[in-house]
């Protein structure tokens, strides 16, 4: 299944919807890390330090993990195709014209946004925003 490509559609269906879980990035040995069966655990990426997790804050808190930061995911319910161009530049900027933060993992399906807790509202507002054609 193609994900839309065309920039104007990807803003005018993006959908965004704020998830009210806690996330927390970390940083993971190999061996302290099994990718599956883990419901805590939203995503993963392997770097050359370590796993870097986007788990639950309780769940790192639960193994003594370090951490800076505590954010809220919002996923753009649009199917947007991985090769699509501009949708993560047009909501970076309008995050960053309010000065949020926006951590984007792009998925198969959607693209999702952690952006800070505290900010998360703001956040929400100002995709939909670029949503309805506003800066």
């Amino acid at each position: 299944m193609q994900g839309e490509t065309e920039l104007i559609t990807l803003l005018n269906q993006l959908n965004p919807k704020l998830d009210p879980k806690h996330y927390v990035f970390v940083s993971v040995e190999d061996s302290a890390f099994s990718a599956f069966g883990v419901p805590e655990v939203r995503g993963w990426f392997r770097e050359s330090e370590g796993i870097t997790l986007i788990c639950e804050q309780h769940f790192a808190e639960s193994n003594n993990w370090q951490y800076a930061g505590v954010f809220q995911c919002i996923t753009c319910h649009v199917h947007s195709s991985l090769n699509a161009v501009g949708m993560t530049a047009a909501i970076s900027a309008a995050l960053a014209r309010r000065e949020i933060s926006a951590n984007v993992v792009a998925a198969y399906f959607h693209d999702h946004i952690f952006v800070p807790m505290e900010k998360a509202e703001q956040a929400v507002k100002a995709m939909q925003s670029v949503s309805a054609g506003q800066p």
